[in-house]
């Protein structure tokens, strides 16, 4: 990431320093600091950075609407600062071309590896802090491993939903059912579609298994 331009864009000027901070101790250029919404699309459309980070929320535009405005000339790499704990601000980041987004009380080593990740043409969407993974005891479910929301797709699965009539059930898209889908492998040990059915059954997460899946 040596030498990577970057524009920093945060209502908050000790953050935006602090992470001006972090970010050279990556080998990136910091080009600019904007304030607002505004000032960022201003910034961005004068500097051309590689890499935009951006708060959520800031006064007038917000981070995902000044985006917006940039890509109507611009096609920087994205990632999004938040504190707003919410799925559906992960359609919104898939809807609106944003590559990533962390949470601002993130630790310094994730924040790296998600600039990396969204750099480097992949992306990276926090997972929320309150549904982060606890020590399992011996006597619960397998499934408790998993988010509300991912149990869910998990039952919608097991009693023989398709991939489309998942999403349309969820208000949710193709690719965000897919991401959700790659969260339950990593944390179900990359386990089948059947052998999550049985395992469904077995648990009493739905009472008609479904065992034969139509999941495509």
């Amino acid at each position: 990431m040596n030498g990577k331009t970057v524009i920093i864009a945060d209502d908050h000027e000790i953050y935006r320093f602090g992470l001006e901070f972090l970010l050279n101790g990556l080998g990136m250029k910091v080009v600019g600091q904007a304030a607002t919404g505004e000032e960022l699309v201003d910034l961005a459309v004068k500097l051309k950075p590689e890499l935009i980070i951006t708060d959520y929320l800031m006064p007038g535009l917000s981070g995902i609407d000044a985006v917006h405005r940039i890509r109507e000339k611009l096609r920087p790499r994205v990632l999004l600062l938040t504190n707003v704990e919410s799925e559906d601000l992960q359609e919104r980041c898939y809807q609106g071309d944003i590559h990533g987004y962390v949470f601002k009380s993130t630790a310094r080593e994730e924040l790296g590896h998600a600039v990396r990740q969204v750099l480097e043409g992949r992306t990276y969407y926090a997972s929320l802090p309150e549904k982060q993974v606890a020590p399992r005891k011996l006597d619960q479910s397998p499934f408790a491993v998993l988010t509300p929301r991912e149990t869910e797709i998990v039952a919608l699965i097991a009693v023989g939903n398709t991939q489309q009539q998942i999403a349309d059930q969820l208000g949710i898209s193709l690719k965000t059912l897919e991401h959700h889908r790659t969260h339950i492998n990593e944390k179900m040990g990359k386990k089948s579609i059947a052998e999550l059915v049985r395992l469904a059954y077995t648990w009493g997460l739905v009472k008609d298994a479904g065992l034969a899946s139509t999941y495509i």
